[in-house]
């Protein structure tokens, strides 16, 4: 079973598609919202003891500021969002290497809060300073962008070794497309 990213679940591949900006941020407000009723999850099967979504739970303005954040980074190519993503990641080894200390866990151990909630800021102070302060695990990390374990494992791996998360067939030719051109 795969894992549907933003862009399919938004419809933002399909021309033919009637969802406005307005429904799409209600769609992602609502998955907010379910998720931030629940505890983390390792597996849906694996509950862990960490809730760190749940402050966001029936604050509108909140989830509102993540939504649209949320749909600005869907509306980007698939590469842009890995390099985002690999921004955050790099911002917590740079920690990690500071403090000698291993922030980014296997998610066995319901502690370790290493990222910031994405968000765009917004006209109201407080809910910018409720924002600025949550801290999440890698798995709420991972709902909210729609990413897998195995994709956050790989873009970790990328950015310890400072390389591009790019296809390894990008711009080669195989016989195919040889003799088609």
């Amino acid at each position: 079973m795969s894992l549907k990213t933003w862009r399919t679940v938004l419809e933002l591949k399909d021309r033919k598609s009637k969802l406005t900006d307005t429904d799409r941020i209600k769609k992602i407000t609502k998955f907010i919202e379910d998720l931030s009723s629940k505890k983390c999850y390792i597996k849906p099967s694996k509950e862990k003891e960490c809730s760190c979504l749940s402050s966001l739970h029936g604050d509108v303005a909140a989830q509102n500021a993540i939504s649209s954040y949320i749909l600005y980074w869907a509306q980007k190519t698939p590469f842009e969002q890995h390099m985002v993503l690999m921004e955050k990641i790099n911002g917590v080894l740079l920690a990690e290497h500071l403090s000698k200390k291993k922030i980014i866990s296997n998610g066995t151990k319901g502690g370790s809060r290493p990222f910031l909630v994405p968000y765009f800021a917004t006209n109201i102070e407080e809910t910018d300073k409720k924002l600025n302060s949550i801290f999440i695990c890698r798995e709420s990390l991972c709902a909210l962008y729609h990413c897998g374990n195995y994709k956050f494992a790989r873009l970790v791996r990328h950015a310890k070794k400072k390389t591009k998360p790019v296809h390894g067939n990008v711009g080669k030719i195989n016989g195919i497309t040889r003799n088609h051109r």
